[in-house]
């Protein structure tokens, strides 16, 4: 009987992100990239599997493969064999994997194992063997020592997934996949994209709604050929549209000579990457709307995604980071209502980084209830729009800093005291005289009516801190 297979890596980002050091993200990045690609084909081919006489692949993204098998026994000796063939070529990456007897609709049977895949990632595995009191662990993760790393005369104790990491560091699947008919050099450490100020920003960018969209469409459908073809076409549809708007937005990071940037993970619709500062926002916008037009024109209707920003110090955990871009881009979604392409950011200025939520409450919120944010800002649609903030930031540059900080923390006081000192900013920058600070003072009453329509406020909220944290963040 036709089986339908399916596997997936747990925890993609952690597992790349583990370790604060950009070669060993790299390297994880690669190894989530070939897994159902070199990996994958290996592995089949080791079975003695061709396909299309005994499977038939019908989607790989980073760190999994959708298959159908034409006989059940074939799937069960891939299921068998996976996990530890896994844990052999990337130690360290759990898998979670389903089978079942195509006896339904693909719909029907592709709908239950995808809830199957998520019941079994919220399953915590057992390392084993277990390592005893007496094992030597390595500094960077904990995990016992495997041997050491040497990597340009630098000596460090590393565990298996490093070891495996850092050797396929050099492999260059996710930039040939991205780029693949040019050659582009992307930055090889975290201090040549961060710069004197040592700062960057993590971006991370997610589809809305592209499983309820993808078992809309299979539903609509009849005939099993009929919805493997659809299924295959719309999953690449949605990966050539991801991989063109990543294109465009690392184009921002372009400097002529090299991208000032890393791309870590190009799943589909997730994207990860490590950029500087100054191109983040830049980069996100760039993201969401070629993401909505490259789907429009391959599919028929545009596609819209959430984006999260977390500018940080370089020295930063990357995992904790990673964790901020999620809560942002998923605050993004839920504000959204995933109707429109939104984002949202946050610059980490202490050395812990909670969930924007708490961040929302503790930090935005004043005391009689007036919100410091706009957040999040969209492009094009309901939402408050990204060209708006970025016309109010450049506004806020060319005003006197001292003033405008000034004026956020009487925010905090009140609405009309805050009210009275803006009008005060706004008069000691009129009462110079000269044309060029009226023109300034214009500028910023202008870029502000545009986000609240005449003001500082908008109901609870106003953009001006949103404008001035983002001029700190690009600067740093």
């Amino acid at each position: 009987m036709i089986h339908y297979y399916c596997f997936a890596a747990k925890g993609i980002q952690d597992y790349i992100l583990r370790g604060d050091r950009l070669r060993l993200m790299v390297g994880g990045s690669e190894l989530i990239e070939s897994l159902p690609n070199k990996f994958l084909a290996r592995l089949l081919d080791g079975l003695g599997l061709k396909e299309p006489s005994d499977y038939e692949i019908l989607s790989r993204v980073a760190g999994g493969a959708r298959i159908i098998f034409k006989e059940g026994k074939d799937a069960e000796r891939l299921a068998e064999v996976l996990p530890l063939a896994v844990s052999l070529y990337a130690p360290g990456l759990e898998v979670v994997q389903d089978l079942r007897p195509l006896n339904r609709g693909l719909a029907d049977v592709m709908a239950d194992a995808e809830k199957a895949l998520s019941r079994r990632r919220s399953v915590l595995f057992a390392a084993s063997p277990s390592a005893g009191p007496l094992v030597e662990r390595a500094p960077r993760t904990g995990l016992p020592v495997a041997e050491e790393l040497r990597h340009r005369g630098r000596r460090e104790p590393a565990d298996a997934a490093m070891l495996a990491r850092d050797g396929a560091a050099d492999a260059e699947a996710l930039r040939r996949k991205i780029y693949p008919d040019k050659a582009m050099r992307f930055a090889e450490n975290i201090e040549e994209i961060a710069g004197e100020r040592g700062c960057v920003a993590v971006l991370h960018a997610d589809g809305n709604g592209l499983g309820r969209a993808l078992s809309s469409l299979l539903k609509e459908l009849a005939g099993p050929d009929q919805t493997t073809e659809r299924y295959r076409s719309f999953c690449a549809a949605v990966d050539a549209s991801a991989l063109a708007a990543t294109r465009a937005a690392l184009d921002c990071a372009d400097t002529g000579t090299a991208l000032l940037a890393r791309p870590l993970v190009c799943a589909g619709d997730d994207v990860t990457m490590i950029l500087r500062g100054k191109d983040a926002l830049a980069a996100a916008k760039t993201f969401l709307e070629t993401f909505e037009s490259e789907s429009l024109g391959r599919l028929g209707r545009g596609l819209t995604a959430a984006a999260g920003i977390a500018f940080v110090p370089a020295a930063f955990p990357f995992a904790q980071a990673y964790r901020l871009c999620e809560s942002l881009c998923a605050f993004a979604k839920e504000k959204s209502g995933r109707r429109e392409s939104s984002l949202a950011f946050w610059r980490v200025t202490s050395s812990a980084a909670e969930s924007f939520g708490d961040i929302l409450k503790s930090e935005l919120t004043a005391p009689d209830g007036n919100i410091l944010t706009m957040m999040p800002y969209g492009t094009g649609g309901d939402l408050p729009s990204v060209a708006d903030l970025l016309k109010l930031k450049d506004a806020v540059a060319a005003m006197p800093r001292g003033g405008l900080r000034g004026l956020l923390s009487d925010i905090f006081v009140g609405r009309e005291v805050a009210q009275r000192a803006f009008e005060r900013v706004v008069d000691v920058a009129k009462g110079r005289g000269k044309d060029q600070d009226k023109q300034r003072v214009e500028a910023l009453q202008g870029a502000l009516s545009a986000l609240t329509q005449g003001g500082l406020w908008k109901g609870q909220s106003t953009p001006l801190h949103d404008a001035v944290e983002l001029l700190a963040a690009e600067a740093s």
